[in-house]
């Protein structure tokens, strides 16, 4: 046996020992990095899943906002609220797992509110958690309706006006200081009933400007708090002097803006939708110069029956006149969505919608002097394939349909 041999074991024993050890306070490092990682993925989840609810919710009540902004079962008068009521309450039912106003029994809503008391130093320890009374957050929102503040839960305006004192070639919508945009300029009070862009937003925050939770003009919710997150080394700090992750949370929001387009689409009446396309079309020409009050004989149309029936189901701009009429349906209509028809390129076609209200015993229709949003049966997007039209054709049919006055709007999801 070579000399020394029993040595050169024992040392190499001892070196393994030692890279034993060296690894283990290695894995204990990176379990305690990858345990905060994963933490603070929860916690960020969370905040992730309460965001995508309200962004939904508030989706769906700018769509509603605006698509009720021309309701002709309300007076003009009271439109405004009763548009503003059915957004909110289309909120109130987004949170319910029966889709109704009260009698939620899952709790569901824009992520739990959890609250935290006590703390000690910078990193805020030693606190105790319970649930809060609810356990959700439902939001409510205010119907803004007085003010039309733009920092509100609603706001009608317009889109794509700029309402900051910033560049606008700036393409980030984000939200300035006190809430305002860079896309979106609120209307005044007087105005607003009428504005074709709608504005809906959902919060959770630390309400830092004291623009939230603002009775009569805006809601708001507490922000989420980090709670797996906060057994890792997250930075502690004073809250008095700016944001502290420890102790103001994750803020959540939840906006967007539906804004009145050309309507592209109608469909056909029925028994449950009572306005739709109407059996005939008129020629640009004479729906242009159309007087508020006219008398007009079957000479006029330039397709379909002059009738008070119902068009034989979806019509869209690009469509040959033969798609119009004659009447498919058998309803009677007293408010109609005409199609408007102009030759592009040797061909009559259709390049949009006007509103007409139709008296039968009288043989008059009355034209829509204004641009009206449609509450239902309109679509500001192609329902199926648009014709193949050339090039030259659709920038003819553009041009035509921009000229069509007191157009059919539809409401349009724009941010």
């Amino acid at each position: 046996m070579p000399f020394g041999w029993w040595e050169r074991v024992r040392r190499g024993a001892s070196a393994a020992r030692d890279r034993r050890g060296f690894v283990t306070v290695w894995v204990a490092l990176l379990m305690f990095a990858l345990m905060a990682v994963a933490a603070l993925s929860v916690d960020l989840g969370l905040a992730v899943l309460a965001q995508v609810a309200m962004q939904t919710a508030a989706d769906t009540a700018a769509l509603e906002g605006l698509r009720w902004r021309d309701d002709p079962a309300v007076p003009p008068a009271d439109r405004d609220l009763a548009r503003r009521a059915r957004a909110r309450d289309l909120v109130e039912r987004s949170f319910n797992d029966r889709f109704e106003l009260a009698g939620d029994s899952l709790n569901l809503g824009a992520g739990p509110i959890l609250e935290l008391e006590g703390g000690v130093g910078p990193g805020n320890a030693l606190q105790t958690l319970r649930a809060g009374a609810p356990p959700v957050y439902r939001p409510q929102l205010e119907l803004n309706i007085s003010d039309n503040a733009r920092h509100g839960d609603m706001v009608a305006g317009t889109f794509g006006a700029n309402a900051c004192d910033e560049d606008l070639s700036n393409p980030a919508p984000a939200e300035a200081a006190g809430y305002c945009r860079r896309d979106f300029l609120p209307s005044p009070p007087a105005t607003s009933p009428v504005a074709d862009a709608f504005l809906v937003r959902l919060r959770r925050t630390r309400n830092a400007e004291g623009l939230d939770d603002e009775a009569g003009t805006s809601s708001g919710g507490p922000p989420l708090p980090f709670l797996f997150g906060r057994g890792s080394a997250m930075p502690g700090g004073d809250p008095a002097a700016g944001y502290s992750p420890r102790h103001h949370g994750i803020t959540a929001r939840g906006t967007a803006i539906a804004a009145a387009r050309r309507a592209v689409a109608v469909g056909g009446a029925s028994g449950e939708v009572p306005q739709g396309v109407t059996s005939f079309g008129l020629s640009r020409t004479f729906w242009n110069t159309m007087g508020p009050d006219a008398t007009v004989p079957p000479s006029t149309a330039v397709a379909g029956t002059l009738s008070c029936g119902s068009g034989r189901g979806i019509v869209q701009i690009g469509d040959p006149v033969d798609a119009i009429g004659p009447a498919g349906l058998p309803v009677t209509l007293t408010t109609g969505f005409v199609p408007i028809v102009d030759s592009i390129e040797d061909a009559s076609r259709v390049i949009g919608f006007g509103v007409v209200m139709l008296d039968c015993a009288a043989g008059t229709i009355t034209k829509g002097m204004v641009s009206v949003v449609a509450t239902s049966n309109a679509t500001a997007g192609a329902v199926r394939a648009l014709p193949a039209l050339g090039e030259s054709a659709w920038a003819a049919l553009q041009v035509a349909r921009e000229s069509v006055s007191a157009p059919l709007l539809a409401p349009s999801m724009v941010r």
